[in-house]
């Protein structure tokens, strides 16, 4: 049974037109719709869900969400970031704290 409830776990990435803007890891025993509804509704408490439910809602259809199945999420959710930061030079914008010099987040 646990290791059938594993096999269940998720990460995903959050796209805005095309571009990686968060890679994240769903908590154990967590459906992909309840992580999903908490960063679309801002109930996540993270940057992602802030820019989702204020300026990022009136662009909702530029925004893709790719989600896998796997048995280790933070490790992959590592890996992914480690993997962008490698080829892109920083973080997906959404991943990073938010500061004063940061790009503008409700620019496309």
């Amino acid at each position: 049974m646990y290791r059938r409830a594993q096999e269940c776990l998720e990460f995903n990435e959050i796209y805005r037109n095309n571009e990686i803007i968060y890679i994240g890891g769903n908590p154990y025993f967590s459906n992909i719709r309840d992580c999903l509804n908490a960063h679309f509704s801002g109930n996540d408490g993270l940057p992602i869900g802030r820019y989702l439910s204020g300026p990022g809602k009136r662009r909702w259809k530029n925004i893709a969400v790719r989600w896998l199945t796997c048995l280790n999420p933070p490790e992959i959710v590592y890996y992914l970031l480690e993997d962008y930061q490698m080829r892109q030079g920083g973080l997906p914008i959404y991943n990073n704290a938010p500061n004063v010099d940061s790009r503008d987040w409700d620019s496309d």
